[in-house]
């Protein structure tokens, strides 16, 4: 079938349809390449990933089999691309709570975890890394190392934004957002309650 007779197949298969917002919910590799091919057909897509930025376990290799590539030489064009595109709304450190209603007409619930940092003022400068005096196992590099309490979930994350973890003393005592730290870098206000014992 030649590309015309292909094209308008489609075109006839999908008349008089309704087609609304898309979701992808999964940020690795596959995800965002879904993403990016749904949004530039001229879809709304919501992307959902769970952990504090998109990449998936790829981001967490050195080379990918068969060419042997950096894995993050592959996906870093992606990521950024995703990023800039305006049909693609990136909803990390979020979940699929539940989904309602029937093909072609959902209704999903999610559940968004606190940053206990605001997003909009973040920059990524990290310094706010540089004040945490609590280290925790690092679940990007499966526990063998460690980071901050407070820290980015790698150096090349999209979202490039901090989030404290959930073994941060002060939210451990007292179930409230971290202790601190300097509230102009972007964490929130509930920050600055008091200096760490």
């Amino acid at each position: 079938m030649d590309k015309d007779a292909f094209e308008e197949q489609l075109a006839g298969s999908l008349a008089g349809r309704q087609f609304g917002d898309v979701m992808v919910v999964g940020g690795g590799i596959s995800g965002i390449q879904a993403a990016l091919d749904m949004a530039t057909a001229g879809f709304r897509v919501y992307l959902v990933e769970k952990l504090p930025t998109i990449g998936g376990k790829m981001a967490q290799l050195d080379k990918t089999f068969p060419t042997n590539d950096c894995s993050m030489c592959i996906e870093s064009p992606k990521f950024i691309e995703c990023d800039r595109h305006p049909n693609i709304e990136i909803m990390t450190y979020t979940e699929v709570d539940r989904v309602e209603g029937q093909a072609g007409d959902f209704t999903v619930t999610l559940t968004r975890k606190p940053r206990y940092v605001i997003e909009s003022k973040c920059t990524g400068c990290t310094v706010c890394v540089e004040y945490c005096p609590v280290k925790v196992p690092d679940p990007f590099n499966q526990n063998l190392s460690t980071n901050k309490a407070v820290h980015i979930y790698f150096s090349q994350a999209v979202p490039l934004v901090t989030y404290i973890d959930e073994n941060c003393l002060y939210l451990l005592e007292t179930g409230q957002g971290p202790l601190y730290y300097p509230n102009y870098y972007g964490l929130s206000s509930t920050a600055v309650k008091r200096p760490h014992p």
